[in-house]
């Protein structure tokens, strides 16, 4: 009997007839749901997760390339076109975008920043009053109409910038009533009084005030502080006039609490930004109290006014003890009255300040670390100026020590005084823009805090006499007050000759960049027998027994400079890849070679000089930065 005919074989057959046909339907169903996930990314995400993240996507501004991402595959492209607020968000688009994005999002709050040279009816629906939560506006009209819009019920408006390119003027109602702004920002074109502004105020939820830019008019003092009394929860004010110009109050505060005048007490204030050229600057900390401080920055402009008094500095300082950053410049904060820590004036310890820029005289600088400590050592941006005397003011070498010695104890704490060390870790020697030494502090031989900046700006002026006196008195002091040992980077500008170079920093162990700026220099500069020392026997470059001159040198840079070759018959690349290959050879490299020139009397290298330099030491990276045409106070190894 044929087994083909059997039963069995028959049920067989429709058992596998039957799996088939499930896993054609499975793999159907498969096909179909890969089909529908078609280069679907994060396809397991929640979808208001996936709009959230969309939200991320960069908007720049006039940039619409944004929209792109709906293409991106079919569960994106559902999620965006449903997801309102991703349209809402409108970054100087054009105007049909605008209106095709604004039918996208629906009822969502918007968030713009547009122009009032966008036409109105396009404008005015943007800046719908029910739903504008975020605008900044740019004016490039005179008297612009739709500032009168700004008088409007605003529900749900935060954030109001307003750019001002031509004049404009404040109209009656300014953003009166706005129950939630917490921003403002107002940069140029308006000429504002306090008044004006108090009704943008009134409802007292500002968080953020800032006017850039600004002409004030004159006003009194009881109305300024009658301003900032109606901002009680406010965390950040700037207040920055037009250069030259003050805050417009003419009635000048007092230098000291005044019965008839109320200080304002901003229990939430966190940064502080003041520019002034008036009185005001030196009283502000008499009538606006910030205990909870945090950034502080006071720029005036008026070197004449007078500055506070030593007990009036300490106490605004006293009253701002979680400081982190403070800047104050230029000159005229700090007191100069011969003034150090004492029993009659207890130190004053900014414990939290990580950040600190002074521009400031030498003596004014040398009071402020006298009386000021900061043993949280923070990083320091010291600017010491010239007088502005008419008289020339000549300083002896010592002030400048003293000032050092002030700066170095001021790094201690009263409570745990471990002596800490300043070590000198760069070092720019004059030229035009002066000395520049940056410092690093150390305790128990570590590395213990940020870097000190110091620069020496007082060869500006033609006020210093004997430029060459000053310069040694003031290289007398450094060597005399630090280990050079540690030194690792210096810049020669055209005071400073090449052999001087040698004498002074050619033995320093830890020396591995030279910058030579616009001046004359021999290209052997960097040869490794010391010209003071004996022959080197046997034909050697350098004894053996040391005198090695700039043993760890690794970067060379030659930025506007002028090479004096000792043979006519030899260019100065020849003399330098006779340098490099001689270093080289006594295990003394230099991996790195910068060179440029931004003279058009200087030729620069040209593509054989170029040739030459790499095929002879190949070793060596040959750069000419672009940026230093640019820029050339840059640091060339830094670029």
């Amino acid at each position: 009997m044929s087994t083909s005919n059997s039963p069995n074989h028959a049920s067989s057959e429709t058992t596998t007839r039957g799996l088939e046909t499930r896993l054609e339907e499975q793999q159907r169903g498969q096909q179909q749901d890969l089909q529908a996930r078609r280069g679907s990314l994060l396809p397991d995400i929640p979808p208001e997760i996936l709009a959230a993240i969309l939200l991320l996507v960069p908007r720049d501004e006039g940039d619409t390339s944004w929209v792109s991402i709906t293409h991106v595959c079919r569960r994106w492209r559902e999620v965006a076109l449903n997801y309102p607020r991703f349209w809402s968000e409108l970054n100087s688009v054009p105007p049909r975008f605008m209106e095709f994005a604004l039918a996208r999002s629906k009822g969502a709050p918007i968030t713009v920043h547009t122009s009032d040279d966008t036409p109105n009816d396009t404008l005015f629906k943007v800046l719908s009053p029910d739903r504008l939560q975020k605008m900044t506006l740019d004016l490039r009209k005179k008297d612009s109409p739709v500032l009168f819009h700004s008088a409007k019920a605003f529900p749900i408006l935060e954030t109001v910038v307003l750019n001002g390119y031509r004049p404009w003027s404040m109209p009656n109602n300014f953003l009166s009533d706005c129950r939630h702004l917490k921003n403002l920002r107002i940069v140029g074109g308006v000429k504002l009084t306090w008044k004006d502004l108090t009704q943008a105020v009134q409802r007292g939820t500002l968080l953020t005030l800032s006017l850039e830019n600004i002409f004030f008019h004159r006003g009194t003092s009881e109305a300024f502080l009658g301003f900032m009394g109606r901002m009680p929860l406010l965390q950040s004010l700037k207040l920055l006039p037009l250069p030259g110009w003050s805050l417009g109050i003419s009635t000048a505060l007092p230098l000291a609490v005044s019965s008839t005048l109320r200080p304002v007490i901003f229990q939430h204030l966190r940064e502080l930004d003041l520019r002034d050229s008036g009185m005001f600057i030196l009283s502000w900390h008499n009538f606006l109290i910030c205990p909870n401080l945090t950034h502080l920055r006071l720029s005036q402009y008026d070197c004449r006014v007078r500055t506070p008094s030593t007990e009036a500095f300490l106490r605004s300082l006293k009253q701002m003890p979680l400081l982190q950053e403070m800047s104050l410049t230029p000159h005229g904060f700090i007191p100069i009255g011969g003034t150090t820590a004492n029993s009659l004036w207890e130190p004053v310890s900014l414990q939290n300040l990580t950040r600190l820029k002074l521009h400031d005289t030498l003596p004014a600088l040398t009071e402020y670390f006298g009386m000021v400590q900061h043993p949280g050592r923070p990083n320091m941006r010291l600017v010491i100026s010239y007088d502005t005397h008419d008289t020339p003011v000549t300083y002896p070498p010592n002030a400048f020590e003293k000032f050092l010695w002030n700066l170095r104890n001021s790094l201690n704490s009263p409570t745990s005084p471990t002596c800490t060390e300043l070590r000198i870790q760069q070092l720019l020697l004059p030229g035009p823009t002066g000395f520049c030494i940056v410092l690093a502090p150390y305790a128990t031989g570590k590395l213990d805090g940020r870097p000190i900046i110091v620069n020496d700006n007082r060869l500006h002026t033609h006020k210093v006499r004997d430029r060459d006196l000053f310069i040694n008195d003031f290289l007398d002091v450094l060597f005399k007050e630090f280990d050079f040992s540690h030194l690792r980077c210096i810049k020669l500008d055209r005071d400073i000759d090449v052999n001087r170079c040698r004498r002074l920093f050619g033995h320093l162990p830890h020396l591995t960049q030279i910058m030579f700026f616009s001046c004359s220099m021999t290209i052997d500069a960097f040869r490794l027998l010391d010209p003071l020392g004996d022959n080197a026997p046997n034909g050697r470059s350098h004894p053996e027994s040391g005198n090695i001159l700039f043993p760890s040198l690794e970067d060379i840079a030659f930025l506007d400079v002028e090479f004096d070759s000792e043979d006519d018959e030899k260019c100065f690349v020849a003399r330098l890849i006779e340098v490099l290959l001689s270093r080289e050879a006594e295990g003394y490299p230099v991996k790195r070679v910068v060179f440029s020139q931004f003279r058009s009397d200087r030729a620069n290298l040209s593509e054989a000089d170029v040739k030459l330099l790499t095929d002879a030491c190949p070793m060596v990276a040959l750069e000419q930065p672009e940026m230093w045409w640019k820029e050339p106070s840059l640091n060339p190894f830094e670029i």
